[in-house]
């Protein structure tokens, strides 16, 4: 197995980070959010408030915090046509939430969706012509 110099891995990791738009929240037990950091704008979320309930400010986190294991919650829709993938991580006695960007991968699945469903259209068509005839 190869093993990747800490310099490499690290280097790897600023540049992946600067290609995502990434926040996170730390919240703890109690379900308070305790400190953000990042552009949470960029996700529909404009009025964080340290030591007010977070599960009230980011709505998709209701019921979704109790959990003792990392959840994974893929392309979820945040403001206007912006999509994350969410990383729901306890450590310790707080929970992080952790949101990269996905915007563009959602719509390249979203583009290849279409042209799946077109070619299923294009295909019955056919087999229906070639049965009229």
């Amino acid at each position: 197995m190869l093993k990747i110099p800490l310099k490499i891995s690290k280097y790897i990791s600023s540049r992946w980070m600067a290609e995502k738009l990434v926040i996170y929240l730390q919240i703890d037990k109690s379900a308070t959010l305790i400190n953000w950091a990042g552009a949470p704008q960029d996700y529909g979320l404009t009025d964080l408030k340290i030591g007010k309930p977070a599960t009230e400010q980011v709505n998709f986190l209701d019921g979704m915090l109790t959990a003792p294991h990392i959840q994974v919650l893929p392309f979820v829709c945040l403001g206007k046509k912006a999509y994350a993938e969410i990383h729901i991580v306890p450590v310790d006695n707080d929970i992080y939430v952790l949101m990269f960007d996905v915007t563009f991968e959602h719509e390249q699945q979203q583009k290849m969706q279409q042209q799946g469903n077109e070619l299923s259209i294009l295909t019955y068509r056919q087999s229906q012509l070639l049965e009229r005839h």
